[in-house]
């Protein structure tokens, strides 16, 4: 997705990495403020951080690429602004532990916001520092917050994953 077909559209792009992705895409569907279509859309992507060919997952899941698992979540932000779609995925996941969710181990685990701008930035270091002030994590927040760069679909068979394979991943839920 280029910049300047985003300038054109009332919606707004945010790639997200929440440790693993599966759990977050078919919480957020089933979330009230992300329920109408108009309003949000998430699907499953790879995040390339440098410069290589399309990864495959087959190769990711290695840690070894410098990918990350992420969601690219379109949303309108006149409906759902950029900080309440922050603060959903900081209550999705555990954003203490590094390189790792549930049993899933390895730098494509990252907790991580990528931002397309400044204001995007500013806002997930508020966001970040708001939640880690709230202290409802015994350990500090490490998410990091990075520059968006390219994103590659995953493959079929990791798109619809959940409703694929209910119940075969379940550490993302909602926490208070």
């Amino acid at each position: 997705m280029h910049q300047s077909s985003l300038s054109r559209s009332p919606y707004a792009w945010s790639p997200l990495a929440p440790n693993n992705t599966r759990r977050c895409i078919s919480q957020a569907s089933t979330t009230p403020n992300w329920s109408q279509p108009a309003q949000s859309n998430t699907r499953r992507y790879l995040v390339q951080e440098p410069t290589t060919n399309p990864p495959r997952y087959e190769d990711v899941k290695q840690g070894t690429t410098g990918h990350a698992e992420a969601v690219q979540v379109r949303f309108d932000p006149r409906r759902l602004s950029y900080e309440q779609l922050l603060a959903f995925v900081f209550r999705l996941h555990d954003p203490t532990t590094v390189d790792r969710q549930g049993n899933d181990r390895g730098t494509q685990y990252r907790s991580t916001i990528f931002f397309h701008s400044d204001d995007q930035r500013r806002t997930a270091e508020r966001v970040k520092q708001q939640v880690d002030q709230f202290k409802k994590w015994p350990r500090p927040v490490v998410t990091t917050i990075v520059a968006a760069s390219s994103f590659y679909p995953a493959e079929g068979y990791h798109q619809d994953y959940v409703e694929k394979n209910p119940g075969g991943y379940t550490c993302h839920f909602l926490r208070e």
